[in-house]
């Protein structure tokens, strides 16, 4: 358009460079927001405005090197949730509205890491994904602080920043059987085989009034 208004004499050539002009200071306007917005970590209002930039100016091939350099949107909320000697880890898209790359096209990636949050996509261990917004990790450390990091990217775009969240796994006792003798009472149980120590409890009721048992512990070391 800009080479086109060039060959135009007259009022009616003045009036289209001033129009051309006036759509390349906001194609310029929008890239400068949008370097701003990727410094302070608002990725998905650079990308909408790389995006508005592309659509007034699509001969611009620089602006869709600069959109392929940033981030994805995040997902809204990861829960990590113990489920026996498992974790469940689900995660919920930025609305369409917000995050319009949120759709069927998006890979997600989920990383496990001890001590603190995953920051990247390599920074950890990825946990398998089947199909939907969760998955289960079925071999998470026990006893210990566990970090999970839900990262999403589209085709021709960064991985976006960490989602996260974090939980503590105590696996239940499992198969437990109770047998009373004459004089002795024997237990058995199954653990996961993390499990250092097994804390037995006894509760003995009271025959009268209101019910106030009493809580006995007995230690078992593995």
């Amino acid at each position: 358009a800009q080479q086109l208004a060039a060959t135009l004499a007259g009022p009616q050539g003045e009036t289209v460079r001033d129009a051309v002009r006036r759509q390349r200071e906001q194609v310029e306007n929008l890239r400068r927001a949008a370097a701003a917005d990727v410094r302070a970590g608002r990725d998905e209002q650079a990308a909408a405005r790389l995006r508005e930039a592309l659509r007034l100016a699509e001969d611009l091939p620089e602006l869709a090197n600069e959109l392929a350099t940033v981030r994805c949107a995040p997902v809204l909320e990861v829960t990590a949730s113990a489920d026996g000697a498992g974790v469940r880890i689900a995660w919920r898209p930025a609305p369409d509205h917000a995050a319009p790359e949120h759709g069927e096209q998006t890979t997600f990636r989920v990383v496990r890491r001890e001590g603190r949050e995953p920051v990247d996509v390599e920074d950890g261990r990825e946990i398998p994904i089947g199909t939907g917004r969760s998955t289960t990790d079925d071999a998470p450390p026990v006893g210990r602080q566990v970090h999970y990091a839900v990262f999403t990217r589209i085709t021709g775009r960064q991985w976006s920043r960490p989602a996260s969240a974090t939980v503590r796994v105590l696996p239940p006792v499992t198969d437990v059987v109770v047998e009373g003798g004459s004089s002795v009472v024997t237990g058995r149980w199954r653990v996961h085989p993390d499990v250092a120590t097994v804390e037995v409890h006894r509760s003995e009721g009271i025959p009268e009034g209101p019910s106030k048992p009493m809580s006995t512990p007995m230690v078992v070391e593995r």
